[in-house]
């Protein structure tokens, strides 16, 4: 759970442990270059839903990467159009590389819709939804059966997967820019590289660094 008051870790930040991470990774020379971008792990889409796994151990995983003080995030923010939306995907780093852990960003370039969602191992760990209704299942421990019409907020469960959601009362929802540095907080992720605001989509629009 990330404390009430939010330190933005989000920043740029030169802590010489964490600049050596970044640049053993090889994602980038400088902080003022632009990071490349892959995108193996698409966005949470519309009606998809994560196979419950109570087996997986998730959760024990997840509590241990988000406090463990040592995930980076190099990769600048940079959009790309894909189905209609703008996304962005980051690769987060880790010191033993065991993990593949992504944060992935996902906006309605015509609305103010959005959502970001931390992967590992291609599950969503967590995932916030700006503006899009969700019902519980049956089976959630807190709000079953409930309607959440809009913002919300998913946390995996190995029993029930992301399908259990509740309204975050600390974290910053708006702007983009906003969510996405209180998302890193709650992740326990030291964001290195730069924000790019999400463009206005163009006729002919591939990549705004």
């Amino acid at each position: 759970m990330a404390p009430s008051s939010v330190v933005r870790f989000c920043t740029l930040a030169y802590r010489h442990q964490s600049w050596r991470l970044c640049q053993a990774a090889g994602t980038i020379e400088s902080l003022t270059q632009p990071a490349t971008c892959e995108t193996n792990a698409g966005p949470h889409q519309k009606g998809e839903r994560c196979m419950r796994d109570p087996t997986s151990q998730l959760e024990s995983l997840i509590e241990n990467l988000f406090t463990g003080g040592q995930l980076e995030l190099c990769d600048n923010v940079m959009w790309h159009l894909r189905d209609g939306y703008l996304a962005a995907s980051l690769r987060v780093q880790q010191p033993d590389h065991q993990q593949d852990l992504r944060l992935e960003l996902r906006k309605n370039p015509r609305i103010t819709k959005f959502s970001i969602q931390f992967l590992i191992n291609s599950k969503p760990a967590r995932r916030y939804c700006s503006d899009h209704p969700h019902t519980n299942p049956p089976d959630c421990v807190e709000s079953p059966n409930v309607l959440f019409p809009k913002e919300h907020k998913h946390r995996w469960s190995d029993l029930t997967g992301d399908e259990c959601v509740y309204v975050p009362d600390d974290f910053n929802t708006h702007p983009i820019e906003d969510a996405f540095y209180s998302f890193c907080e709650e992740c326990g992720i030291t964001f290195h590289g730069l924000w790019n605001d999400p463009p206005e989509v163009q006729l002919g629009f591939e990549t705004v660094a």
